[in-house]
């Protein structure tokens, strides 16, 4: 064994088995991802190139990706040391045609591959990252369809915190593609790195990630390698074996190292054919992985040690051009060092596009000569790297300001201070614009350091503004306040205003996010007072449409209308096509909650025509969505779905993922009420977990309270509550006091769920209660739609079922007024069916007949599926009552077969006992139309396969590496898919089928 001789792959043999069928399952479109975790030098990467090999033979393209600790301020470096090869020897042409038109969103992930194309389009800032991450992940996907992936990501314990994030929105979206995702990381550094935990967390609790964890090997396997690479029988080697395993506690890498040390030391030695020393007592290696490395760090030539020691500062893929820079040696000598490095396989090189660069063959090493460092050497080497790096670049060094700034930020020296200021705030505020705000905060709060050491007061207050924005971008918006209130501090003192006017704004918006309403209306006046001073009347406007939404979102609907009257005004005195536009929408908004109905229509019409005029895409989205909404909550399905369809597009044209998100949630509940319940429910959770890792909380209760209605009409009343407990927290409803301003539009849906579940449950007076309160919040507002949409019918019906008729009564009339005045179809509905039940309780079953046909048909013409099947059941009843048993026979067997697609358990149980009880026998109970078993993911499958083994959820759970509740959601999925409602019946399904 020589010392650049590699051991061959040992054990693994399980992982690599079910690594080998993922990749199998991924060529069929079924992604899947992986994470290898274990100490340094456990195995992981061996294990991860075998998984290459693997690929390779089955036609994979293998993107490989590794993180290192020095750029872990650099955002989304683990992904371009992957990509940015490949695409960069992509022909322009073809990277255009894969990338749809995003090389913008592109070149502010990969800012190095230099893209010529048109700047990011602009709009919400807080938009950018969303789009980036949606065109990263489009382009994957294409490649993808060419050629099946596997994309390996080395080090997460070393990733900058916008790589993980884009990890995590990744893994969540391949499970339909042929894409394998492989990462690794060392579990004793994971949890310095609270980015990494936090994404793994949420994957496993998401079910979408197989946690391996890769243990030391064995004796045997220890014994199995010295015998491959010495070419000894077992017997031969056994006390050394022994030895060898008890140091090194059987890590591969050690048990390599060790073996290499010894042949050099020449304590292992070949003579003939045969090894000698196998008695020796004195392993070459030390304690720890640190001293072996050690040992070939010294012995390496002085120019070798001097040149690693650089590069191990440098960190990431030290440049040719950089090291004759930094190294003080001769053309000569430089290459001489350079060559005995890559022969010891310490570094490796790599071609860049400006010449070759180099790599650390293995992170430790580089891990470990920089921890040798003295603080002051490594101080003066960051602060000499800094400064070849602003000589090297030039002109062009801004555009390699993240890679500058890191080491201008670790040399801290003062000397230095101005350049430092400058790459530090340039580095931020790309950051800021390409969405990373972790490594933004990081280079902007260096900056501030050494500008509050002396720095000028202009200077200061940008640096503040900024950092304050990056601050406010991760949810910290106390500190974001604090940043904030400085910059307005010394902006007055300069008399700024138009920036006094811009800040205040923003520290609106932090408040309205923290929920701090009547801040967010303080620092909106406070800002149109600064925007009068600067006479800027276009900012007056903004300011006054941001309090028009504060002031609708807590149900001041006057005060609202007069500040988007007022921002009107402006807008039509500067004739400004986009800041009309806007106020339009907001009148559109308005007209929504407050009426009138032609508000909606007219003032919808003109944001349209203003968007168009200004190609303002985003307000023309805003009121395409805005007349979805009405359409919705008015009963007009056919409106609903045409509206959604431009809504989609303009969202597509955008490639704005937030925007999606917000289509996403009228899409589902149209399709709730038209009864396609697998697909709201299916487009429900993918955007609630897109939802909260884009941190929507506005959208998030809305969205639970909708799929909670859902899981109650299936009788899923566990997961029902579950949702609607964190709908309640999320909206506030939990902390409602008379003096407390509460957002109408996240508190009202959450009472709604609560209320409903209650009414499912059959706990009517709890229904009352809670559906009540709801309404109060709705009354006092005067937002009538929130009261005819969900509130009264829930409440007529609770109060029907209690025999409080004076109450029905109210509730009845009040929705038939409502219809009458708004045109509202799904009220008059309501109406005729609060009627014609009342009828019926009463005992007039004869005489509620045809009013129950009539407002059951008139449901189901809006659709609202299963709330015209509930009460076609109770026709069926009133028919049987008048004698007409045939007739609700048919009436049954119609409602079954709604029941049955919607999978509503608890409906479905009552009509097959009453048809059982008239001596029918029912239909079939699983709907012909059922999912079946190819609808099952591939964990899905795995988790079937193991049920009908007879494991427990808590096996299952040991098995997959994910928790015994993740197994219950994911086994609730298949009971739904496959209409079968216990573990024996699975059982049955998996064995007929073969699964």
């Amino acid at each position: 064994m020589t010392s650049t001789a590699r051991a061959p792959f040992i054990g693994r043999q399980r992982e690599l088995a079910a690594l080998t069928a993922a990749l199998d399952s991924a060529r069929k479109g079924r992604g899947s991802v992986h994470i290898f975790a274990g100490e340094s030098g456990i195995g992981k990467t061996r294990l991860t190139e075998a998984i290459a090999e693997r690929a390779a033979e089955k036609g994979f393209l293998t993107i490989t990706g590794r993180a290192f600790p020095v750029e872990s301020g650099i955002p989304f470096a683990l992904f371009g040391d992957g990509f940015v090869p490949l695409l960069r020897g992509m022909p322009a042409a073809t990277l255009q045609t894969l990338s749809r038109g995003a090389m913008a969103e592109l070149g502010v992930l990969f800012p190095t591959l230099r893209l010529e194309s048109a700047p990011v389009r602009g709009g919400d800032p807080s938009d950018l990252r969303p789009r980036v991450f949606d065109a990263f992940a489009q382009l994957l996907f294409r490649l993808a369809q060419k050629q099946p992936i596997l994309v390996v990501l080395e080090n997460l314990q070393w990733a900058d915190p916008s790589s993980l994030d884009l990890f995590h929105f990744i893994a969540r979206s391949i499970s339909t593609q042929p894409i394998m995702v492989v990462a690794s990381y060392n579990d004793a550094q994971r949890e310095g790195n609270r980015s990494l935990r936090l994404a793994e967390q949420s994957l496993s609790s998401l079910g979408v990630l197989t946690r391996h964890v890769i243990p030391p090997l064995s004796r045997d396997e220890t014994s199995e390698l010295v015998c491959a690479v010495f070419g000894e029988s077992r017997s031969a080697v056994e006390d050394f074996v022994s030895r060898v395993h008890a140091r090194t506690r059987g890590n591969a890498f050690f048990i390599e190292e060790t073996l290499k040390a010894l042949v050099e030391s020449g304590r292992l030695r070949r003579e003939g054919d045969r090894w000698l020393g196998w008695s020796t007592e004195q392993l070459a290696l030390p304690d720890s992985i640190r001293d072996a490395l050690s040992l070939r760090y010294e012995r390496l030539s002085e120019d070798a040690q001097d040149v690693v020691a650089i590069a191990a500062v440098i960190a990431v893929q030290a440049s040719h051009r950089l090291l004759e820079r930094l190294a003080g040696l001769s053309t000569e000598a430089l290459l001489r060092a350079i060559d005995e490095l890559r022969r010891d396989r310490i570094i490796e090189e790599v071609e860049l596009a400006d010449g070759p660069a180099y790599v650390f063959t293995h992170p430790m090493m580089q891990d470990m000569l920089y921890s040798e460092l003295s603080r002051a050497r490594s101080r003066g080497l960051h602060a000499k790297i800094a400064d070849a790096m602003d000589a090297m670049y030039g002109e062009a060094g801004m555009q390699h300001a993240e890679e500058i700034a890191v080491h201008y930020a670790r040399a801290d020296a003062p000397e230095q201070a101005p350049r430092a200021i400058r790459y530090l705030t340039a580095a931020g505020r790309n950051a800021l614009e390409r969405g990373a705000g972790r490594e933004a905060v990081e280079t902007l709060a260096a900056a501030l350091t050494i500008l509050e050491r002396g720095g000028e007061q202009a200077q200061i207050e940008d640096v503040l503004a900024l950092l304050g924005r990056a601050r406010h971008r991760l949810g910290d918006y106390h500190a974001a306040k604090e940043l904030w209130t400085r910059a307005v501090d010394l902006a007055e003192l300069r008399g700024a205003h138009d920036r006094v006017a811009t800040l205040e704004r923003r520290l609106g918006v932090a408040a309205l996010r923290r929920g701090d309403f009547r801040g967010a209306l303080a620092h909106q006046e406070r800002g149109r007072a600064a925007a009068a001073l600067a006479h800027d009347e276009v900012a007056e406007a903004s300011l006054r449409l941001a309090r028009s939404s504060v002031m609708m979102e807590l149900g001041h609907g006057d005060d609202a209308q007069r500040e988007a009257e007022l921002a009107l005004e402006i807008a039509e005195r500067q004739a400004d096509p986009r800041l009309l536009g806007r106020v339009h929408e907001a009148l559109q908004s308005l007209a929504v909650w407050r009426g009138p109905e032609s508000g909606v229509q007219t003032h919808g019409a003109h944001a349209l025509e203003y968007a168009r005029i200004a190609g303002d895409v985003r307000t023309a989205w805003q009121a395409e969505w805005t007349f979805a909404l009405y359409a919705g909550l008015t009963g007009d399905s056919s409106g609903t779905a045409t509206h959604l369809v431009e809504a989609t597009r303009l969202a597509e044209e955008i490639r704005s993922p937030l925007l999606r998100l917000w289509t996403a949630e009228v899409a589902v509940e149209y399709r709730s009420g038209i009864g396609e319940w697998d697909e709201a429910l299916a487009l429900a959770d993918r955007t609630l977990e897109e939802a909260r890792a884009f941190g929507q909380r506005m959208l998030l209760p809305r969205l639970l309270v909708w799929s909670s209605l859902i899981h109650c009409g299936r009788g899923n009343f566990e997961e029902a509550k579950r949702r609607i407990d964190e709908a309640w927290v999320l909206s506030g409803a939990d902390r409602l006091g008379e003096h407390e301003a509460v957002n109408v539009h996240t508190v009202v849906p959450a009472h709604v769920g609560l209320a409903y579940y209650h009414l499912y449950r059959r706990d009517y007076r709890a229904a009352l209660e809670i559906g009540e309160r709801g309404l109060a919040i709705a009354d006092k507002t005067g937002y009538e739609v929130w009261a005819v949409h969900r509130l009264l019918p829930l409440l007529a019906e609770a109060s029907l079922w209690v025999r409080d008729w004076d109450r029905s009564n109210a509730y009845g009339q009040r929705m038939r007024e409502a219809a009458d005045r708004m045109g509202n179809s799904l009220a008059r509905a309501w109406s005729d069916a609060c009627v014609a039940l009342e009828r019926m309780l009463q005992g007039d079953q004869a005489g509620a007949l045809t009013q129950l046909r009539q407002a059951a048909d008139d449901l189901d013409a809006i659709p609202f599926v299963e709330h015209a099947a509930r009460l076609r059941r109770k026709f069926a009843d009133a028919l049987l009552v008048a004698g007409r048993r045939d007739e609700a026979i048919v009436e049954l067997r119609r409602i079954h077969d709604v029941f049955s697609r919607l999978r509503a358990t608890l409906s479905l149980d009552d009509v097959r006992e009453k048809l059982t009880e008239l001596g029918v026998r029912p239909p079939p109970k699983v709907s012909s139309t059922g999912a079946g078993i190819g609808a099952l993911t591939a964990r899905e499958t795995e988790i079937a396969r193991l049920v009908a083994a007879r494991k427990s959820n808590k096996e299952v759970g040991a098995i997959l590496g994910i928790s015994d509740r993740t197994v219950g959601t994911h086994l609730n999925n298949v009971y739904a898919k496959l209409g079968v409602d216990s573990r024996g019946a699975l059982t049955d399904v998996v064995r007929e089928l073969g699964v």
